[in-house]
């Protein structure tokens, strides 16, 4: 197309060329004729100029009928196909110069490339468009799923939060209800082992004591259901703590077999075996391990009237800073068979319905001794053959604690307290206590305990007539109740302490039994803490620990 570009261009230049020379031919020619007829020389050059510009009109029409004609035919022509996106497709007059034909073509051939190409670029764009369209419009619907999710997750939340407050709600009403039912039950079995208790160390005739013994056996059967119950309830609230303190590893087991030995039928051997390997102390939670050791001693003892029942305590590994002990609990008992294993430590569950009208079981125990096991990240495993017995083991991670460390510690706490076995404590003074308990029961059983120690009592059936009371005597001791009328326990004691009573020891005396009641009692500014039912013993030791001991030392 460029040579053939350059052979129009030297065809106009050829034409401009000749109009050159023709014009200097005319006046060439215009100057010759002057010269010779000389009277007519203005005559001439008009004609001549006539015909020089009819000859310049002659040219400059042929030139647009060859040239400027068609070019501008092809340009309308091409304006108007791009109007109207139309292909543009132009033949050229055959009467037309080759060269300009040529350039036409080429020109229109050009351009068809170049629609074809925008053609191809349109059909690109208008699917891009379409697939950007297409992205918009899932983008959008996108948006809103992700808005409708958003709604839907916010519903969740709110849900889940409002779920979390009546699991909070409920967690608190269950500890709240637990709190009043253990002071509800425990009130009674106070009573009932208290006063037990005051009848086995009285002259008793016939089968009296038979008769007594059995209604303080009952009422302590009862009273380790319900303390499994609280246990239970303990473990669901979280409020189990397991305490880290330095206690002799071999003297949990021996205290157990000790325990429990009346526990044990007739003619079962009832014996601990304690590796040699095993160190004297370590750190852990004596309670608790105390408390499961109870616990399947107790399952096995049940459920064993033959054979032999064994406490076990071995060395699995010894490191310089910790060992893993293997505590067991093994009998010759009815066994237990392998479909109904993992059943058993499962709440309120029996290997057979008729375990619990048989043996009297509440199926806890062993629920309880998994839990505890699993809060101390120890492991519990069961291996048992129907008819031959069972093996019940929880291995226990367990930092080591040398004799002399232990020696130390107990030198720092004698020191501490004092040597108190040097104290001549003269008991035949008479101490005056107050007594603010609102049950007529509890009030006349712990009377007798104090009056029984050579004791004066006074008594108040609620928190207000107790502060009062205190304000009208000097008292040596207070043993208060927590849950009263008129006003509790906790609000007496913080009424006393803010009147300026701050040496007057006062001891709890309550069936609530949860841990956050006896922090509440210490906050509140009691002394003590004894829960119900409360032993003849108890009472002499906090009389002792807080008015004779007190007095001793004056």
């Amino acid at each position: 197309m460029e040579i053939r570009v350059i052979n129009l261009k030297i065809h106009i230049w050829v034409f401009v060329l000749s109009i050159a020379l023709a014009t200097a031919a005319f006046i060439v020619t215009v100057d010759v004729i002057a010269n010779i007829l000389p009277g007519h020389r203005l005559l001439l050059t008009l004609c001549a100029t006539f015909l020089f510009f009819c000859a310049l009109y002659y040219l400059g029409v042929k030139f647009n009928l060859k040239i400027t004609s068609p070019m501008n035919k092809w340009q309308t022509k091409a304006e108007v196909a791009l109007e109207n996106g139309e292909p543009f497709n132009f033949a050229v007059s055959s009467k037309a110069p080759l060269e300009i034909s040529q350039f036409i073509e080429d020109v229109q051939n050009v351009i068809q490339k170049i629609n074809k190409k925008m053609c191809e670029r349109t059909e690109k764009l208008s699917d891009s468009l379409v697939e950007q369209f297409s992205i918009q419009s899932e983008l959008e619907m996108s948006k809103v799923k992700l808005e409708e999710n958003n709604l839907e997750l916010k519903e969740i939340v709110q849900s889940l939060e409002v779920a979390m407050k009546r699991a909070k709600d409920a967690t608190k009403a269950k500890s709240d209800f637990l709190a009043n039912m253990s002071h509800e039950l425990r009130t009674p079995m106070n009573g009932i082992l208290g006063f037990s208790e005051l009848l086995l160390g009285s002259e008793l005739k016939g089968d009296q004591v038979d008769n007594i013994k059995m209604i303080h056996r009952s009422g302590t059967a009862l009273l380790s259901i319900l303390n499994d119950i609280l246990d239970y309830s303990k473990i669901e609230a979280g409020q189990m703590k397991i305490e880290e303190v330095n206690f002799d590893l071999r003297e949990v087991c021996t205290d157990v077999c000790e325990m429990l030995k009346t526990k044990v039928k007739p003619g079962v051997k009832f014996y601990a075996e304690i590796d040699d390997r095993v160190p004297r102390f370590g750190i852990g939670d004596p309670f608790r391990i105390r408390q499961v050791l109870i616990n399947l001693v107790g399952n096995s003892a049940k459920f064993t009237t033959r054979g032999e029942i064994k406490i076990g305590l071995a060395l699995i590994r010894n490191n310089d800073d910790e060992m893993i002990l293997s505590y067991s609990v093994t009998d010759t008992g009815i066994g237990i068979p392998k479909n109904k294993q993992a059943a058993i430590f499962e709440e309120f569950q029996q290997a057979d319905d008729s375990t619990t009208r048989q043996y009297g079981c509440t199926g806890l125990g062993l629920a309880i001794s998994r839990r505890i096991v699993d809060l101390m990240f120890g492991q519990f495993t069961l291996e048992s053959d129907e008819g031959k017995g069972s093996c019940f083991k929880f291995s226990l991670r367990v930092p080591v604690v040398t004799d002399a460390q232990v020696e130390a510690e107990q030198a720092a706490a004698e020191k501490m307290v004092g040597n108190l076995d040097e104290i001549e404590i003269d008991e035949s003074f008479e101490a005056n206590i107050l007594v603010v308990e609102d049950n007529k029961v509890n009030q006349k059983l712990i009377t007798r305990v104090i009056e029984k120690l050579g004791h004066k009592v006074t008594l108040s059936d609620n928190g207000y007539g107790g502060l009062e009371k205190v304000f009208e005597d000097e008292f040596d001791l207070v043993f208060m109740d927590m849950q009263m009328p008129v006003m509790n326990g906790l609000e007496a004691t913080e009424a006393i302490r803010e009147a300026g009573k701050a040496v007057l020891p006062i001891v709890a005396v309550t069936a609530n039994a949860f841990e956050s009641d006896q922090h509440a009692c210490f906050e509140a500014g009691m002394n003590d803490f004894i829960s119900k039912p409360v032993k003849a013993k108890e009472i002499q030791m906090a009389i002792a620990k807080w008015v004779v001991a007190a007095r001793a030392t004056k």
